[in-house]
């Protein structure tokens, strides 16, 4: 598979922090809207890089997550460097107390 550099630089970020909200991945892709974000994260996701969830916030409506695959993790890292061993997303691990005390952070 040919990753895309906007594949790559989401794989990057997401290799560090696992998961993310969609907001926080438009920031760090330098997407011009959250839209394009959206449609990005679709065609990742149907590549396999990438998983989405939803996690009910403790206020408002409910936030999209997107975290990373171990197809997504294989990719994630050049030749030449050393994969470190991380966890990949599991929806299911993610509490709404976490997700907003991530989110605060």
């Amino acid at each position: 598979m040919t990753l895309s550099p906007l594949d790559k630089a989401l794989l990057m970020f997401l290799r560090e922090d696992t998961w993310a909200p969609v907001v926080n991945v438009q920031l760090a892709l330098k997407q011009k809207s959250i839209q394009a974000t959206h449609q990005y994260l679709k065609r990742a996701e149907a590549k396999g890089l990438i998983a989405s969830s939803n996690i009910a916030a403790s206020f408002g409506r409910p936030q999209k997550l997107v975290g990373i695959t171990e197809l997504g993790h294989a990719y994630a890292w050049e030749l030449d460097e050393c994969p470190t061993n991380r966890r990949v997303f599991n929806s299911s691990k993610i509490s709404p107390a976490m997700f907003a005390h991530e989110n605060d952070l």
